[in-house]
């Protein structure tokens, strides 16, 4: 039997997309981390293990997610690189802008 304070699997879910929906540029909503607990510690997991990939420990959902977001950022500054993508608004609607124009021009060749 699970103990009351521990959320099921699709309320931990919901609250993870709650999260990523308050904040859709931060690395927890880009990269969607694996969500588990381990004796009642949330942990947001990026990678082959804890050892091995970027992660966060918290006491709710979120708060494993705000700090697997701010270890995201902490481990690309530890390397002095920059990561693969950045997230600003900027990038993302140059993006969307170019998915759109992509779409229009499939309909209208249609």
């Amino acid at each position: 039997m699970m103990p009351k304070n521990i959320l099921s699997p699709l309320a931990a879910a919901e609250r993870m997309e709650l999260y990523c929906s308050a904040y859709p540029g931060s690395p927890s909503a880009i990269c969607r981390p694996k969500l588990s607990i381990q004796s009642s510690v949330w942990v947001a997991l990026l990678g082959e293990s804890v050892q091995k990939g970027i992660v966060g420990f918290g006491g709710t959902v979120e708060a494993a997610l705000a700090a697997f977001d701010a270890e995201y950022f902490n481990t690309f500054r530890q390397r002095k690189t920059r990561p693969a993508f950045t997230i600003s608004n900027a990038g993302r609607d140059s993006f969307k802008q170019a998915r759109s124009r992509r779409v229009g021009s499939n309909t209208k060749a249609a």
